[in-house]
């Protein structure tokens, strides 16, 4: 069990720190973009969702998970961005909206 417990953290910080880096080359592969629209800095952040990925990924990996969850986490970050976490938010507020349609049009339907 404590093999497991060390493996998840060690997972999780790896899939972060890789999510973090393939989020920098990300920005300055697309640093020619922002720079036309008046942004040139880079940020250091870790998209969350690319981060649980990876993690999810290296706990899956067995002994060389965090290996396998930084490289993962750097591959997606780099890649794709933030264009997950994105989508993520748009389908839940796009539940959200409909749930409240669905409440309202009830609510209206029962005078």
């Amino acid at each position: 069990m404590r093999s497991f417990a060390l493996r998840l953290v060690f997972s999780a910080l790896a899939g972060l720190a890789g999510s973090a880096a393939g989020f920098a080359l990300y920005q300055l592969r697309t640093r020619d973009e922002a720079v036309d629209s008046g942004v040139g800095e880079l940020h250091i952040a870790a998209p969350g969702a690319n981060a649980a990925l990876a993690a999810l990924i290296g706990l899956i990996g067995g002994k060389r998970g965090p290996i396998l969850a930084f490289v993962a986490g750097a591959g997606l970050s780099a890649i794709l961005g933030t264009k997950v976490d994105e989508s993520i938010q748009a389908l839940i507020s796009g539940q959200a909206r409909t749930s409240s349609a669905d409440s309202t049009n009830s609510s209206h339907n029962s005078e």
